[in-house]
């Protein structure tokens, strides 16, 4: 999926991404052709290991065919062992 506008291109890439992940990823490029490559991404609180691997293997493999492009990723990943208040690190829940 590609859409235009006046200031940007955006498309949707799916191309590298496990289907059992629940992960969306778009490339916008402004004018001048430069990309910023946006991700969204969702971790089950309930999902095990082998789901956290999927999703680190679809974010490793869209950054890989994006190399030019600067990316972010946002979402909720549902990482019980670290604590908001000072990012510290308690346990290890996700085996």
């Amino acid at each position: 999926m590609s859409k235009k506008s006046q200031y940007v291109n955006w498309t949707k890439d799916t191309n590298h991404v496990d289907p059992d992940t629940e992960i969306v990823f778009v490339k916008i490029k402004n004018k001048k052709k430069e990309s910023i490559l946006l991700g969204w991404c969702y971790r089950p609180p309930s999902s095990d290991l082998s789901y956290a691997n999927s999703l680190t293997n679809s974010i490793r493999s869209l950054t890989q065919h994006n190399s030019s492009s600067s990316v972010r990723i946002g979402g909720d990943f549902n990482l019980p062992d670290i604590q908001q208040e000072d990012h510290q690190i308690t346990g290890h829940s996700i085996t």
